[in-house]
This record gives C-alpha cells, structure tokens and sequence, in this order.
C-alpha cells in the first residue's frame, strides 16, 4: 500500500470527520467534545497535583483522568469506581509485603501473583489489569512505603474527580428513543440506496468508471452511517437507564407486548435496535460483494455477452430489494400494516429471484469466463432477503 495514499485518505477521513461534527449531533460531535473534555480533565488534575502532591505520584492524576472519562456520566462514574478499587487493593498488597518482608525479586514475584489473581476474582471488569500495574508501581517505585501508597492514591482520587467532573458539568447531549430508530431508518435508506444505484448501473448498456466509482463511494459512506446507527442505539439506550433508586420510565403504552412481528423485529427495545442495526451491516456487506461481482465483470472483456435481459431483471429485483430493505428500517413499534407490507415485499423479492434462478436453469446463460457471475449475484440476493426475513440468526 502507497504510504503516501494512506496518509492521504487518513487526513480526508479525519476531515470528514470534523466536518459531520460541525454539521450535528451524532457520534462524531459527542468524540470530538469528549476529546476536549479529556484534555480539559488531564490540564486541570495535572494543575491541582503539582501545587498540593510530591512529584513522585504526579502522573497518576491526569493519567486516571484521562482513564475514567468516558462518553457518559453513567459509564465515568461505574470507570471511576472499578479504578478506585483496583488501587485501593494494589496499594494495600504492595505495602503489606513492604512492610513485612521488604523489596526483594522473590516478593515482587509472589506480589504480582497476588495482584493478578485478586484482579481475575474481583468483579473489576477492564480495570482488573490496573490491580497489578498499581501494585507494580506502589512496591518498585515507591519500595512498599505506606506513605507514598497513601499519596498516589490521594492523586488517583484527584484524578478520578477531575474526570468525573467534567463527565457531570459537560455531559453530552440527551439522546431519545426516538433518535435511535431514526438512526435505524437513515441507515435502512443508505443501504436500499447503494441497492438502487446498483439497479440503475445495471440497466446501462454497460457501467463506466464514474458509474462504478459511485458505487464504491456509497459503500465506503455506509460504514460511517453503521457506525452512526449504532452509537445513537447505545446512547439511547444509556440514557434510558434509571437513576439509582428510581423506577425505570414507561412510555405512553405502558409495558410493551411480548407478542412476535415475523418477519421483521419491532424497533423499539435495545435488543431489537442492535439487531436492525447489526442485519443492515450485513446487508450492506453482502451489497459489498455484488459490487465487487458487477465491477469486475463491467471492467473485463465479456461484459458485453452478458445476458441484458437477465441483467435487466436482477436490477429490478435490486430495487424490489431495496423496498424491503426500507421498510425493515421503518422503526419504531411496528404495526400489523408495516409488517404486512414488509411481509409483502419479501415475497416479491423471492418471486423475482425464483424467476432468475429458473431462467438460469432453463437458458444458456454461459458466457465465457463469466459463467459464476449469475450464481454469485443471486446467491447475494437471496442471502439479503435471509437477512432481512430472519433478522436474529447470524
């Protein structure tokens, strides 16, 4: 790979990525803030700790500043918390075994077996690796000194409050329910527009480089709208979680039904949302790879022996696809009216792609070299209706 070309999409990225920030809410704007939030939290701890702590700790604070600010006020504080225990063991590991039996290499042995067990038995999750590193530090830099124990723990707690903070005074905007199937629905539409643009290249005597190029762009424009989609899941999701000791809130229907809506989900729980969210992603994977079959074909030399009429049929059960594909992503509850026309929908796109698979049969469809084409094309889009009809397996 071109270092050159590599740097150079790198900046593009980095730029679109500024520029959908500026543009609105979305998980780019909530990454940039935190970046600012988090450089914000490591100045301030590192301020406050050179005027009130010795400089053998100084790092530790903006160091856990930087480790518990997150997205979120609930996932900075559950952070803060873990971290705060990983230390408190650590320091007390590590100064038991200076204060009994001394710095040795046979100690910092048995120590480390200690801190890493005690991080696996304690409920610590990702912050169980912090357990041995603390220790570590505590009894080599410090030599097992309760006293300088005592204030690198007085500079993690500085830390961890300057970080959470800035996670309470600046928390990212609120997001709703709504946002997230919203979110769902924008996505459904990208993935049915790289399905129709497809079609309409298809019904070309033969698609060009701009046309071909085109195709490649919304695909590579699908990854930031998947990565949208899934962070507005699961900040909606965030934010619909209770308060400690407040009941979680109802909506306006009160509890939701459990009754099923084959053949698509109802997105409107987290659980739904992620799977709308995950089956489009693979929807658009499988788009990925008719792309992939069609632009080889359209830049060989037997293009033009193609069948046109199959050719002309697949776009039109592209676009049949499509249509599916936007009503799966519809959102919210569903109804019984969505899912018939979802229902609806499915059954067309099999009706076409049975008509294909006969005609492959039935005609001589063989030309030279490009004889796997039509297996591999209808193959992708039996597969999306699987996707879409079953969205749950993977």
């Amino acid at each position: 790979m071109n270092p050159l070309g590599t740097v150079r999409r790198g900046t593009s990225g980095a730029l679109d990525h500024l520029r959908r920030a500026a543009r609105g809410p979305g998980w780019e704007r909530d990454d940039v803030v935190l970046q600012f939030k988090i450089v914000g939290a490591t100045v301030v701890a590192w301020l406050i700790a050179s005027a009130v702590l010795p400089s053998t700790v100084l790092t530790f604070a903006p160091f856990t500043a930087l480790l518990v600010l997150q997205g979120t006020v609930h996932r900075s504080l559950s952070v803060s918390l873990k971290y705060l225990a990983a230390v408190v063991v650590g320091i007390g590991l590590a100064a038991g075994f200076g204060v009994t039996v001394g710095v040795h290499g046979w100690s910092l042995a048995v120590l480390m077996m200690l801190a890493l067990a005690a991080g696996r038995l304690w409920p610590l999750g990702n912050e169980r690796t912090q357990l041995p590193v603390v220790a570590l530090f505590a009894f080599a830099a410090g030599g097992g000194d309760p006293d300088y124990g005592l204030d690198l723990l007085l500079a993690v707690a500085l830390g961890a409050g300057c970080g959470l903070g800035f996670a309470v005074l600046l928390p990212p905007a609120p997001h709703r329910r709504g946002d997230a199937e919203k979110a769902c629905a924008d996505l459904a539409g990208r993935v049915a527009g790289v399905l129709r643009a497809l079609a309409a290249g298809l019904r070309e005597e033969a698609p060009d480089d701009r046309t071909v190029a085109g195709w490649e762009r919304r695909l590579r424009d699908l990854d930031s709208f998947t990565r949208h989609a899934r962070w507005a899941v699961s900040e909606s999701e965030e934010a619909a979680r209770p308060l400690p000791g407040r009941p979680p809130r109802r909506g306006p229907g009160g509890p939701a039904t459990g009754g099923a809506h084959p053949p698509g989900p109802a997105i409107s729980d987290p659980a739904a949302r992620h799977t709308a969210v995950n089956t489009l992603e693979r929807v658009g994977f499988r788009a990925r790879s008719i792309v992939r079959g069609l632009t080889y074909a359209a830049r060989s030399d037997h293009y033009g022996s193609l069948a046109r009429d199959f050719l002309r049929d697949y776009a039109e059960l592209l676009d049949r696809t499509a249509t599916a594909v936007k009503r799966y992503g519809v959102g919210a509850s569903r109804s019984d009216i969505d899912e018939e026309e979802l229902g609806m929908s499915l059954a067309r796109v099999r009706e076409m792609y049975r008509e294909l698979e006969e005609r492959c049969r039935r005609e001589n469809l063989d030309a030279p070299g490009e004889w796997p084409l039509y297996g591999a094309l209808l193959a992708d889009a039996h597969r999306i209706a699987d996707e879409l009809e079953h969205p749950g397996l993977v």
